[in-house]
């Protein structure tokens, strides 16, 4: 579950944070990013679906997947989306990152 931690340095300028989303005060475009860790620890003889997806109003505007599995060198796996994206006064931002294990 991602969570924020409050709105330090003024990192939310114009951005409110509301049941999990981030909530537009202002329109305009946006550099909207997102960085996850996934740690997968077992495979069981199946590869695992990663997916991660920047929602705007509950509707997917960016996302990123992968097919992983457990090797000897490699248990983390990362996802990462960008874009500049243009919102509206009240738009909700959220993330939504899955994995199939």
């Amino acid at each position: 579950q991602v969570s924020w931690s409050g709105n330090q340095d003024g990192i939310l300028k114009n951005i409110d944070y509301i049941n999990k989303s981030l909530v537009i005060q202002e329109a305009g475009t946006y550099f909207v990013y997102c960085h996850i860790e996934f740690k997968v620890t077992q495979c069981q003889g199946k590869p695992i679906e990663l997916s991660l997806d920047i929602e705007r109003n509950g509707t997917a505007i960016l996302s990123a997947s992968e097919t992983a599995c457990v090797t000897a060198n490699k248990t983390f796996h990362s996802l990462f989306q960008a874009g500049l994206v243009y919102l509206d006064t009240y738009d909700h931002l959220s993330v939504n990152s899955k994995n199939s294990y």
